[in-house]
């Protein structure tokens, strides 16, 4: 029977729950966080031989999927690692520049959503493709899942692996391959890149000074990120206050946190992170962040 990894933000299980029975209903084996982690293991090998070992890769996106760092990354270690990746949509969330090649269906009902899984034709993923994913995941450490995403981005770009195609954009960084042909041609081509570059450069200047009278202006703009102690491990009911904004917010088990806050765009605001028997921590972030991450040292004596 086919193996589907379900890649989701626990805010929607409610549905992902109900897609898993549907799943298995007609005849699937299905791997989730919640039944498969446990406490000690070393979670983001395991998680990659989770991923590579699944016919499918069944992401659960929505606004909730956006602004999780474990989402993040568990859809980029699928996509370095070839894997067939299958985008189930709950709400009108716009996919990263990445995942827009990929096949997508509207999540709700989740009945129908397990019937259009069924009817695909699933590519096989090539036999090594995972393996210096699957050898990087094995040498890093249980960390916040975006610093993990940032090691893994910096290494799929010092070993080129491509993600979809002759171009393909991850991490706002576009990489081009040009295949051996004649130098003239090779110089044309290089040249109208060259000449694409200079006219978006161009296009984005003219927005960003049509834009700039109206910067200043406080717009509503969600802020969150990621709680750890000293030892890489979440910190739960940590306490994240923004004092000149008058919001406070608690971390969860998973040591996140979000809110949202009125500033102007682009502006940095104080933050500070309090939990009793660890130092505080104070930062000037800027708003709009939702992947901000900090670590909480106990304090040297009982308070």
């Amino acid at each position: 029977m086919p193996r589907a990894f379900l890649s989701y933000s626990h805010d929607d299980a409610p549905f992902v729950a109900e897609l898993e029975e549907q799943l298995r209903a007609v005849g699937w084996d299905v791997w989730r966080d919640v039944q498969s982690l446990r406490v000690g293991d070393r979670w983001p090998r395991k998680l990659g031989d989770a991923i590579a070992s699944s016919e499918a890769f069944v992401l659960v996106w929505s606004a909730h999927a956006a602004h999780s760092d474990f989402v993040e990354l568990e859809w980029n270690i699928a996509v370095a690692a070839k894997r067939p990746i299958c985008i189930l949509t709950l709400d009108d969330k716009p996919l990263p520049p990445t995942l827009i090649p990929y096949q997508t269906h509207q999540a709700s009902p989740a009945d129908t959503a397990a019937q259009w899984l069924s009817g695909l034709t699933l590519k096989k993923a090539p036999a090594d493709a995972a393996v210096p994913v699957l050898e990087k995941l094995a040498t890093t450490p249980n960390a916040e899942p975006s610093r993990i995403v940032a090691e893994l981005s910096a290494t799929f770009v010092q070993q080129g692996w491509n993600v979809s195609g002759p171009v393909y954009q991850s991490a706002g960084d576009m990489h081009v391959h040009i295949e051996r042909r004649d130098s003239r041609k090779t110089l044309y081509i290089v040249a109208v890149v060259m000449l694409a570059i200079v006219i978006a450069a161009a296009v984005i200047y003219r927005q960003y000074t049509a834009s700039s009278s109206t910067e200043q202006e406080a717009v509503m703009q969600p802020f969150g990120g990621y709680v750890q102690d000293e030892h890489g491990l979440p910190l739960e009911g940590v306490t994240v206050m923004a004092p000149t904004q008058n919001i406070t917010a608690v971390t969860d088990r998973l040591g996140r946190f979000s809110f949202q806050v009125r500033l102007p765009t682009n502006t940095n605001f104080r933050l500070v992170a309090s939990k009793p028997g660890y130092e505080v921590r104070t930062a000037d972030p800027r708003a709009g962040d939702t992947t901000f991450n900090c670590t909480l040292i106990k304090s040297a004596k009982p308070r």
